[in-house]
């Protein structure tokens, strides 16, 4: 997948290990259309070279010597304040935390401070390089549907803001576990239309593989938001989604209908837009 101009996918990696530095940039190279562009041996080399080469991607380790991959996030987000959001001249690259550390706690502080993907050394190869295609080039169009009986295309992007939008709305934290799955799994069911059968059954183990985790913990996570939205949540946006499609006793839908009934709404929004 290449960026919209043609051109390949800019990487920087980030890591203190220079054998895992290799193994990664050997295999990302067996991709034609992605480059490494720069090698950073810690997280000051990679800040100033994610300033001066402005990547499409940054693949970041978390713990490294000098300034570690929090300190990187964090720097960068103070710096883009300060800037006013000008600090990329354009689009901001995509951040890819990879780190040996999987306590949740951990990965609520690295997605808090700006990064749009954590996996867990260690990982299977082919899902850097789909998070790298994922991220990596913003207007990519690759979502499809239809608009008065014509099948149009929603750029990557779009949609995406769309749903972090909607999920901003409703007064789900982007720091919990949970908001980064409603995510992915409103848009996968966006991208496929109807989904016969459970929509948790199709999408949990999609999403757990994505994410190197369980699928209990995919589906506690989501639990979880959703039981925030309806007790700290913004009641009249509640109210104008779900309406009467929610349980009088239980007064809350199930994930599968919460996540069905968010990428309705979303849908629709677009089509009308």
């Amino acid at each position: 997948m290449q960026t919209d101009n043609g051109k390949k996918i800019r990487v920087l990696l980030v890591d203190d290990n220079e054998d895992f530095l290799q193994l990664l940039t050997e295999y990302i190279h067996t991709h034609s259309d992605i480059e490494v562009i720069y090698k950073a041996k810690d997280g000051i080399e990679g800040l100033d070279k994610a300033l001066e080469l402005k990547p499409d991607v940054m693949v970041l380790d978390l713990v490294m010597p000098r300034l570690d991959g929090l300190g990187v996030l964090e720097k960068i987000s103070e710096m883009e304040k300060e800037e006013n959001g000008n600090l990329w001249g354009g689009k901001r690259p995509g951040i890819i935390v990879l780190t040996a550390i999987g306590l949740e706690s951990m990965i609520k502080k690295v997605l808090a401070n700006g990064a749009d993907y954590y996996i867990v050394k260690p990982f299977n190869m082919d899902l850097l390089i789909k998070r790298i295609n994922d991220i990596g080039d913003k207007q990519k169009v690759d979502h499809m549907f239809e608009r008065n009986g014509q099948a149009c295309a929603l750029s990557s992007h779009r949609l995406e803001s769309k749903v972090t939008d909607v999920l901003s709305t409703l007064g789900i934290p982007s720091n919990i576990l949970g908001y980064m799955f409603l995510r992915e799994a409103i848009m996968m069911v966006i991208d496929q239309g109807t989904i016969k059968g459970s929509i948790t059954k199709k999408i949990y183990p999609v999403i757990a593989e994505n994410n190197n985790t369980t699928v209990s913990r995919v589906e506690r996570a989501i639990r979880h938001s959703i039981e925030m939205v309806w007790t700290k949540g913004n009641i009249d946006f509640i109210n104008q989604v779900f309406g009467h499609t929610v349980d009088a006793e239980k007064g809350r839908p199930t994930n599968g209908a919460f996540i069905a009934r968010m990428a309705d709404k979303i849908r629709l929004d677009l089509i009308s837009a």
